[in-house]
């Protein structure tokens, strides 16, 4: 695998790390850039809020008192349609 550390050698948490069947990165700030698709699998997703508590991300549907509706897997939008029958 590949592992790229900040120049501290290491020190604090800040690193890249790739292997045959893992991605990790950790940073204050992380971004993830795909220059045309980025496909997300994982059975469960959470989150570490700024209470320290880690939330489950959702899968499920939200619907509206219109009719409008959201669908969701993994805390992500992946489409709906609106009350005028319109779909995103």
């Amino acid at each position: 695998g590949i592992e790229i550390y900040t120049e501290d050698g290491g020190k604090n948490s800040n690193r890249l790390q790739i292997g045959s069947d893992m991605f990790h990165t950790q940073f204050d700030d992380a971004y993830i850039v795909a220059l045309k698709t980025l496909h997300e699998i994982a059975k469960e997703v959470s989150v570490t809020g700024n209470d320290n508590v880690v939330h489950e991300a959702k899968t499920g549907r939200m619907e509206f008192s219109d009719g409008t509706f959201a669908n969701f897997v993994n805390g992500r939008l992946i489409g709906g349609r609106t009350a005028q029958g319109g779909d995103f």
